[in-house]
């Protein structure tokens, strides 16, 4: 039951998520959002799983959300992320 049953929390949270992500897909990423009413979710468009190991828009994301975890990150490099074909 633990397993299936989703988390519910206040704890602010920064979920990143890559559309082409086939590990953790985007819909559910979304999902486990709405469980946590103090989340803020980004969206990486043409990306997969890794998205802070690869992206150091990504990691200014987080580190930003670290210093202020109430706060809403500024998401204005996401704009900038091309899709990555490798």
């Amino acid at each position: 039951d633990g397993f299936a049953t989703p988390l519910e929390s206040e704890i602010p949270t920064l979920i990143l998520s890559g559309d082409a992500d086939t590990l953790t897909p985007h819909v559910m990423a979304q999902e486990i959002a709405s469980y946590l009413p103090n989340s803020q979710f980004v969206s990486f468009r043409g990306i997969g799983h890794d998205v802070h190991g690869t992206l150091s828009c990504a990691r200014s994301l987080v580190a930003n959300f670290l210093d202020a975890p109430d706060e809403e990150v500024d998401q204005s490099c996401v704009g900038d992320i091309r899709p990555r074909f490798e």
